[in-house]
């Protein structure tokens, strides 16, 4: 009697206070968890979660958990799963797991599926209509297999993805691929609600680098075979005659022609020299008037006339022009 008395109160103990394998980390919308007692309750920051207890994540809603072994669990709406020690089994939907060197082991599993990892971060998803589950390890390495044949697995290494349905590759997973941009980006777009996702190496891996020229000095003398080339001059070619008995006497000469359209162009540069002076006229207070000096006119050779008075006028026009 006392025996069957110790095993219900036993049994009592172990319905009451079940093993506590998660507690809820961060929390987003409404999440719920289901006791194994089929008991339902709304999950809120620092709940625990029993074993064998199953939650379910709402559209649009987010959880965080924490396992006891101190894995962290990133969880999206729509997602159902059920917890255990060490184990984690996805019904439906996508999680996101970080684990450290320190924490030890832990398993990921689906109805067709059987995923161990150690230390690194990877992306479960699966799709309980297909039955299709998917791997994508960003760090560390995931051994990747089927339930039935867990010893004709694959490990997915970091970089590398992979799948598995029971339709197509006689029901074993996938050999690794390698992650591309797109894979990634809609993988972040997931799980963008997450801040502590936000920040991840692989983003600066398929950033779009721009191309920088560097510029480098090179020796004066040696000439850059790879710059464009300067602009060269023109070069005009006069085309002459030997017998110029045959040129028509209408068309003149072509070399004289050209001399004189050089001396038009030279004269239009010249600047124009006129012989008229500028009256100056000075307005306000001025000193008393000086005795003039009559300075004799010196005659300038006729060959050489208004010298100087070219050269003030220049001078004026120039200070006038600069006023």
């Amino acid at each position: 009697m006392k025996i069957i008395a110790l095993m219900v109160i036993t049994l009592f103990t172990q319905v009451a206070f079940a093993k506590t394998v998660a507690r809820v980390l961060d929390i987003s919308g409404n999440a719920f968890m289901f006791s194994k007692q089929g008991q339902a309750k709304t999950l809120s920051y620092s709940a625990k979660v029993p074993d064998f207890s199953e939650v379910m994540v709402e559209d649009g809603g987010k959880l965080v958990l924490l396992t006891s072994q101190g894995h962290k669990v990133y969880i999206v709406g729509g997602t159902l799963l059920q917890m255990y020690h060490g184990i984690v089994e996805v019904k439906n939907g996508s999680v996101w797991v970080k684990s450290k060197e320190d924490q030890g082991p832990g398993i990921v599993q689906t109805s067709n599926t059987l995923a161990r990892y150690g230390q690194g971060e990877f992306v479960f998803s699966f799709d309980n209509e297909s039955g299709k589950s998917q791997v994508l390890v960003l760090n560390g390495n995931v051994s990747f297999a089927n339930s039935i044949e867990p010893d004709l697995g694959v490990d997915v290494r970091a970089g590398t993805f992979s799948m598995l349905e029971n339709d197509k590759n006689d029901g074993l997973p996938r050999y690794p691929t390698k992650i591309g941009k797109t894979s990634y980006t809609a993988v972040k777009t997931r799980f963008a609600g997450f801040r502590y996702l936000k920040q991840n190496d692989w983003d600066h891996i398929f950033e779009e680098k721009k191309t920088v020229v560097k510029s480098s000095r090179s020796i004066a003398s040696v000439d850059d075979q790879f710059s464009p080339a300067k602009k060269k001059g023109k070069v005009t070619f006069i085309r002459t005659y030997k017998n110029p008995s045959r040129v028509p006497a209408s068309v003149p000469d072509s070399l004289d022609y050209y001399k004189d359209k050089i001396t038009e162009l030279e004269k239009v540069k010249k600047p124009l020299k006129t012989h008229k002076k500028a009256t100056i006229r000075v307005f306000g207070k001025t000193s008393s008037p000086k005795k003039e000096v009559l300075v004799k006119k010196q005659r300038m050779p006729a060959s050489n006339p208004g010298q100087s008075s070219d050269t003030e006028l220049d001078m004026l026009l120039k200070d006038l022009n600069n006023y």
